[in-house]
């Protein structure tokens, strides 16, 4: 009887390490099918990525603005003019780089400040300034961001 309750021990044991073996393949390849399975499925999104980044992208929303820039001093005239369509979200200070070539624009407290364009510079009391649809803007031209049918008007004044 001794023996018949060793062997039951024994069967048992081996019974305990062999499922004990079968979990842990079962455990790693299970994981393993389920990585490739997850590679699989992460494959096919990347497929699906690269077809969505395929399709053609919606347009850019714009808006259309007009922009004037006008100057004289010391034989220096300059006299821009243009209506165009811009991105939403467009500033002052972009419109005005897209017009006039030598935008000279230097760092303040209060945000990027138009010092010079087209050779025009800002000195003493003369300067330049804008307004937006006539009225004068007390924010930076870097900061200001324009909207559809904005008329932008930079102005040197001379004082």
């Amino acid at each position: 009887m001794k023996r018949t309750i060793k062997q039951s021990l024994g069967e048992k044991r081996l019974l305990a390490v062999l499922c004990a073996a079968l979990l842990s393949c079962a455990l790693l390849f299970g994981c393993t099918a389920q990585s490739t399975s997850n590679a699989s499925s992460g494959n096919e999104a990347s497929s699906s990525a690269a077809v969505s980044n395929d399709a053609p992208e919606a347009p850019e929303e714009e808006v259309t603005i007009s922009v004037t820039v006008t100057g004289e001093k010391d034989g220096i005239s300059i006299n821009d003019a243009t209506d165009m369509s811009v991105a939403v979200g467009v500033t002052a200070l972009d419109a005005l780089q897209l017009v006039s070539s030598d935008v000279v624009v230097e760092e303040s407290s209060y945000g990027p400040f138009v010092s010079s364009i087209g050779g025009l510079a800002n000195e003493g009391s003369s300067g330049w300034t804008y307004t937006v649809n006539g009225e004068y803007v007390a924010e930076s031209a870097g900061t200001y961001i324009l909207a559809d049918g904005d008329v932008l008007a930079w102005t040197y004044y001379v004082g």
